[in-house]
This record gives C-alpha cells, structure tokens and sequence, in this order.
C-alpha cells in the first residue's frame, strides 16, 4: 500500500495533469493549483507569484491571506532577481524572502516553503504555502510540492498561450457590424461572398446573410459534427484537404454525398507560406478519382502554381490576398498582393487560349511559314 503522502501526490498530480489539458482560462487554473498546493502540504495558506514577461513579479493567485496584506508583498517580491534562467534563479534568497513574508504577516502563518515553477527551461513563476504551526517543512513535503509546481508550470505556460492566441484572435476576428458592411458593399458590387466556419456558432452566425456558398477550412475536416452540419445545408461547399490523409477526406466525401450535397475538393498544402517543392499539384488527380470536381487553395508566394492548378483541372482557385505582405499578422507571407493577384487572374483567363482544344492541325500563319521553309515542297 502507498505511503499517505504518495496517495496524496499521485491524486493531486492526476488533477494537475488534467488540468493541463482540460482548463486553459489562466485564473481557474491559478486557483486550482493553488488549492491543490496548500491541500496537499496539509497548510492554511498559500500564492503563487509570476515573472511578468515585461520583467518584474505580481501575485496573480492567493489562498487564505487576507486581500489587504496581499498589497503589501510587492516590496517583498521586488527585488528578487527577474531573469527566467533557473540555473540563475536564487531560490535560497526566495526562501529568505519567504521568512520576511510569514514574519510580515500578522494572521498567525509562523513557516513557509516556496518552490519555482519551470517550464521549458525557463522560470515562469514560484509557489509559497504557509503553515500555522511551527516546525520545518519536511523532505517529503518538499519533493511533493516540487513535482506539482513542475506540473503546475506546465499548465499556467498552456493557458498563457491560450490567452495570447485568444487576445490575438480577439483582434484579427470581425463581429456582427464589420459583416453586415461587408455583406452591404458585396451585394452593391454584385460580388458573391462567403466565409469558412471553424464551429457551430460561427454556422449559425451566418444563416442570416442567406450566402450561397460554404466553405470547410483543412483543420476541420475531422470535425464530424460541423462537416456533417455544413452538408445538411446543401450549399454548395469548397472543401480543402491540408493536414489530412487520403481515408479522412474519402470520410469526408461520404459524408457529403449521403447528404447530397454539391462540393469541391481543394488540393491545400497547410503550410504558410508553402514551399515549391512541397506543392504537390499532382494531388488534383488524385482527389479526382475521390470526386470529379476539384479545385486549388494556395498558400505559397508565387502565383504561377495556381495557374498551373487551373491548367491541370482547378474548377477553383483560393487564394489569400493582402495590400501588403510585410503587415502584421500569421497569413501576411502566404499572401498575394495586387499585382500578384492581377497576375494571377489574367494568367488564368488566357489558359483557354494556351490549352487549345486538342486538335492537331495547321493554326493560321503556319502555311506562309511553311512555304518558306520548305524549300524542296514547293520545288
């Protein structure tokens, strides 16, 4: 049988693990570890400060201090040394810190033990638990609150990057208003638009603007419950196939056709920008012994592989377009500007004229030339 201790651990570190995968909002995380920590020392008190990116530390998480004497910790955690190296980071002198701050304290906290939080190589933050009683906090206590501050780091590393792509998706998405301007300015230019779903909600998002078109992005394509959604519509869809193998889009193309639902499928490349030797246009005939209908979206930075889509059979050719490719933002580099874009276009619209209908035959002008040249014809 385990150790109580070892029980403990074993519990609290599945609950962490957990947490890492299951919980991304950065202050539910914060609270569960430090529940979790002052739990599993069997202590009455606790917080977690973290190293701010910008430098400096900040109490971001407590348990069982008053919200008053938290405003007077700052002093106390200011000067500890702000590099995130942990062979650097002096943990003695955050222990000798950690005195100042139970001697500070008058709510009866008389010992304290704090731990760094490591993640990649990197110091992301430190856990103090507080007891009431005296006496040093044991070798076991210590190797239980080390393991889970390991844990811990992990998952406030996870959420915090969650917080930035969230922050940053907050800005790159439009609401309601920028879609009814654009719905307004495309339906005065005559211009048919549409827009690929990532979720359910964003499906019911657009059902207003009654579009004709639907469009399945490659990093859905496994998501059943929306791809089968999307079908039950019966809009024409533009299905693209990055990131996936030949069995997930024949999965796909069942689905689609049990619905009966018209759609293309895009040869995609899920790389941003793609390189040329990874294109692999030669896809196009594959997908078409799936579907006879097919189609191009391109990520790489020429256009020249787009019109070479359309000359071996691309229906359609998506492409991302942008005023300026060295703007902010993930897309900028796979992007085509304005006259990458006219290129394209006017490439594409000449293939009917440089593909010709097959026919071998004389084309006018080649009988003067052969005149010409054919001395010994016409001898």
């Amino acid at each position: 049988m385990l150790p109580d201790f070892r029980v403990r651990q074993r519990d609290y570190l599945l609950e962490i693990s957990r947490a890492i995968t299951e919980e991304l909002d950065l202050e539910t995380v914060l609270a569960r570890i430090m529940r979790i920590a002052v739990e599993l020392l069997a202590s009455h008190a606790g917080l977690i400060a973290l190293r701010e990116a910008e430098g400096g530390w900040r109490v971001a998480a407590s348990h069982g201090i008053n919200q008053n004497f938290l405003k007077n910790l700052d002093p106390l955690l200011g000067d500890i040394p702000d590099h995130g190296d942990p062979a650097r980071f002096a943990l003695p002198e955050v222990n000798r810190r950690l005195r100042r701050i139970a001697e500070a304290a008058t709510m009866g906290l008389l010992s304290g033990v704090g731990l760094t939080m490591i993640a990649g190589r990197e110091v992301v933050g430190v856990i103090f638990v507080f007891r009431s009683y005296r006496g040093p906090f044991s070798s076991d206590d210590r190797s239980l609150l080390q393991d889970f501050a390991t844990q811990a780091a992990i998952a406030v590393q996870n959420a915090r990057l969650y917080s930035q792509v969230t922050e940053q998706k907050r800005h790159l998405e439009f609401g309601r208003r920028e879609y009814d301007a654009i719905n307004e300015h495309c339906h005065t230019l005559g211009i048919a638009w549409f827009a690929s779903t990532w979720d359910l909600p964003s499906l019911e998002f657009l059902k207003p603007y009654a579009l004709p078109y639907n469009k399945v992005a490659s990093a859905m394509l496994t998501h059943d419950l929306l791809v089968e959604s999307v079908a039950a519509e019966g809009k024409e869809t533009f299905i693209s196939t990055g990131m996936s193998t030949l069995s997930q889009v024949q999965h796909v193309v069942d689905a689609f056709r049990s619905f009966r639902c018209p759609f293309v499928l895009m040869h995609t490349v899920s790389t941003y920008p793609t390189p040329d030797d990874q294109l692999n246009l030669r896809c196009l005939e594959t997908l078409r012994k799936l579907h006879p209908r097919v189609g191009y979206s391109g990520h790489e930075v020429s256009p020249l592989p787009s019109i070479i889509a359309a000359a071996l059979g691309a229906e359609v050719i998506e492409r991302h377009i942008t005023l300026d490719r060295s703007m902010y933002g993930s897309d900028q580099a796979a992007s085509l500007e304005r006259r990458g874009l006219e290129v394209l276009v006017d490439g594409i619209r000449r293939l009917p004229g440089y593909l010709g209908d097959g026919v071998k035959r004389l084309m006018p002008g080649e009988a003067e030339v052969s005149k010409k040249l054919r001395y010994w014809e016409g001898a």
